[in-house]
């Protein structure tokens, strides 16, 4: 079936043998057997529609695809076909979804920057924290605390057009000599070995560090950029405990590694709350903007892939040593067996590959329930995030404080993009409002 009769049986001449619909903004993502189309009544996208056919028809997964066909002749009658369940689960997910303001900076992303190496998602991010934390030095800051600063590119940033004296401190010791040889400056930029985790002997530490960096009584603001785990909420303490500590800007990540600092605020911890590490890992995820633009049948297969070999790995007893990060890229999606395969070997299985891709076959059934999972998770990522954030920005108002919830990045661009925006002078956060 081409792609164009997929087209035309769609808008009522006949049914499609299998047909697969999304929607999107009023445009169909229609899906045959031997074509993959994109209409919005008569445009083509040939170069995906080359790719994800390849996928899919190569895939053993095909097959077994039960997808009901839809005769339809507009969006609008697709729409009234959604049943109305699903409907009630879209509005209310709209409904419990924060309006977040965005950091209103439009000059932020044209300026010129003199730094090598960085992604665009990178460049991006420690544009809009260097302004930000610019606004904060025309307040009254003087001083920066980078926790979790990696290898110091916000800071160098910072020393180009700041004239704050900043410490950067990382619990990984080859990024703090990486940052400190990359570093050009000469008595602005300061890097320390440091694990933070909220104990009274890494607070002292914390504490004779910047008495020994920093001038008696300088007002300091504290920097997370995606500070991980329960390194947000712990520099949440540290800003309330530290009088030196005027300001905060947390932008969090990774929740699902949290161990014991969820729920950080009293209000929570009285109506004792409780939550799973799912919950949490659903709220880590990239965001809907970006969830939308991903390939959505390397979705699919890559949460196979970890489910199924997580399965494998507890009913077989077999052990598995991940020998790199990422085993899994859009490269390996020639098939399904494929794909399985070079995952796999990420995790030294030479004396069990070939039992593992043979029983994870035939599990492929599971496939297009997962997607639709998938998409369930994608609507309520947003959710997710904000509840925990939540949490957090009522710790801060439990203390006396007023901090505020800014959209700091484009999230179409970085997944985390939520930053928690506070000073201890609410007539500061009063000013900066007006960029928000």
């Amino acid at each position: 079936m081409s792609g164009s009769n997929a087209a035309s049986r769609l808008h009522g001449v006949g049914e499609p043998a299998v047909v697969a619909l999304s929607l999107k903004d009023g445009t169909f993502w229609i899906l045959a057997r031997s074509s993959w189309h994109h209409d919005r009544t008569t445009r083509r996208s040939p170069k995906l529609e080359r790719k994800l056919c390849s996928a899919y028809t190569k895939g053993k997964t095909l097959k077994d695809v039960r997808v009901r066909p839809m005769r339809v002749a507009s969006s609008n009658a697709f729409v009234e076909s959604i049943p109305e369940s699903l409907k009630d689960f879209a509005r209310m997910t709209r409904k419990l979804s924060l309006n977040i303001p965005e950091f209103n900076l439009k000059k932020a992303d044209d300026l010129p920057i003199i730094m090598k190496g960085l992604s665009p998602k990178k460049l991006h991010e420690i544009l809009r924290l260097c302004a930000l934390v610019k606004l904060f030095e025309e307040e009254g800051i003087s001083g920066v605390v980078d926790i979790g600063c990696g290898l110091g590119y916000i800071d160098e940033l910072l020393e180009q057009r700041t004239k704050l004296k900043i410490l950067g401190i990382e619990s990984n010791e080859y990024r703090t000599e990486a940052a400190t040889r990359r570093t050009k400056s000469v008595g602005r930029v300061f890097y320390r070995h440091l694990i933070i985790d909220g104990t009274s002997e890494c607070l002292d530490s914390l504490s004779k560090l910047t008495e020994n960096i920093f001038e008696p009584s300088t007002p300091l603001c504290l920097l997370g950029l995606h500070a991980c785990g329960d390194l947000s909420p712990t520099m949440l303490k540290i800003f309330d405990g530290c009088a030196s500590a005027e300001a905060c800007i947390v932008v969090s990540c990774c929740y699902h590694r949290m161990d014991n600092n969820f729920p950080v605020s009293q209000g929570l911890k009285r109506r004792d709350i409780k939550i799973s590490k799912t919950f949490l890992r659903i709220a880590a995820q990239e965001s809907w903007e970006q969830w939308r633009k991903q390939n959505k049948i390397l979705q699919s297969w890559n949460l196979f892939f970890r489910a199924s070999l997580e399965r494998f790995i507890k009913d077989f007893k077999v052990t598995a040593a991940k020998s790199r990060r990422k085993p899994l890229g859009t490269k390996n999606a020639g098939d399904i067996e494929n794909f399985l395969r070079v995952g796999v070997r990420a995790y030294n299985s030479d004396e069990w590959e070939d039992h593992f891709i043979k029983w994870a076959l035939t599990q492929t059934n599971f496939i297009d329930k997962i997607r639709i999972l998938c998409v369930i998770q994608a609507r309520i990522q947003n959710i997710a995030e904000h509840f925990v954030l939540l949490d957090r920005l009522a710790y801060l108002i439990e203390k006396g404080y007023h901090p505020r919830l800014v959209r700091l990045f484009d999230n179409e661009i970085s997944p985390r993009s939520l930053a928690i925006v506070c000073s201890k002078h609410s007539e500061t956060l009063a000013n900066l409002a007006k960029t928000f």
